[in-house]
């Protein structure tokens, strides 16, 4: 199935649609920073941080390997310090393990690239699946022992936190957030299309976190990334 707009979007209008994106997304989350937040050096920090992560979206969508992966290194660095400092553990952890996995899709993606240059996706089959339940399986059993340790460095969140959005706990909301994030980023950059309906799923999951947490500008960012996590759904979904 094709989307007319999306097509446009993706072909015909892609320069004017990333500018026109990371332009209005860098000015909003200004806004947002200016509004919310005390100016201090954090704050500043925080904001460089999502602009850098606008770019590394829209580089991802368009399968650009090197500078989606290059800038998906430096926006996981600041997440793991932003995403620290606001307490949100399970997000925290996750963007240490993307760091990883930016590294090996560099090298990856490097030997799967069309005659365009941009790289090639894959479709999901009953094989994906089996691996994607399997390293949501490893991420509930290792979250709650990284958990611990951290508690014991002085980090970390406690099992009996009282704050809870439909019945479910900050707690298990971050061990939710870390397991599909961690698995939809494994899938993304093994170049499977499906990788975008859970980024999609995440960012919904981000967004409550960051809330409840206070960190109202990641919070807009996520808002931001689910447009543009639409068109990169499409976008892979469509050149398989």
């Amino acid at each position: 199935m094709h989307i007319k707009l999306f097509d446009k979007i993706l072909d015909e209008w892609s320069l004017q649609w990333n500018i026109f994106f990371f332009v209005g997304g860098s000015a909003i989350l200004s806004i947002i920073f200016y509004q919310t937040t005390q100016h201090t050096a954090w704050d500043i920090f925080d904001l460089i941080v999502c602009i850098i992560g606008l770019a590394c979206v829209c580089a991802l969508t368009l399968r650009k390997n090197l500078s989606a992966n290059g800038l998906g290194i430096i926006t996981s660095a600041g997440d793991v310090i932003s995403q620290g400092r606001h307490g949100a553990i399970g997000l925290m952890l996750f963007p240490l393990y993307a760091i990883i996995t930016h590294i090996f899709a560099l090298f990856s993606w490097s030997q799967n690239t069309d005659q365009d240059g941009n790289v090639t996706t894959q479709s999901s089959s009953v094989m994906t699946w089996v691996v994607t339940v399997i390293f949501i399986a490893i991420g509930l059993y290792f979250f709650p022992i990284v958990n611990d340790y951290l508690i014991g460095l002085g980090y970390g969140i406690t099992a009996h936190d009282d704050r809870q959005v439909l019945g479910i706990s900050f707690y298990w909301l971050n061990v939710i957030a870390f397991v599909l994030s961690m698995t939809a980023q494994t899938s993304m950059m093994l170049r499977y299309s499906f990788s975008w309906g859970l980024w999609i799923i995440c960012g919904f999951i981000w967004i409550i976190i960051n809330v409840m947490s206070g960190y109202s500008i990641f919070a807009v960012k996520i808002v931001i990334y689910e447009v543009n996590a639409l068109l990169g759904l499409y976008a892979w979904s469509r050149d398989n």
